[in-house]
């Protein structure tokens, strides 16, 4: 129902994660050279980091509409 009302939070949903993906995963390419434990390592840790965040601010997003 929220997803209908206001078309801002799917491109939320979606670019932002994908886009965040695609510039560690670029990033992790990188780092690669030096290393392929420190790539996969910085990829998991800035994905696990930005899904965090994106959940948290979401759900408090989500709470302040409610109220």
């Amino acid at each position: 129902m929220i997803f209908i009302r206001s078309k801002w939070k799917v491109v939320e949903f979606f670019y932002f994660p994908i886009t965040t993906i695609v510039i560690w995963g670029l990033f992790a390419m990188y780092t690669k050279g030096f290393a392929v434990e420190t790539g996969l390592m910085v990829l998991g840790i800035n994905i696990f980091w930005s899904y965090s965040f994106i959940s948290q601010s979401t759900i408090n997003l989500q709470m302040c509409e409610d109220s």
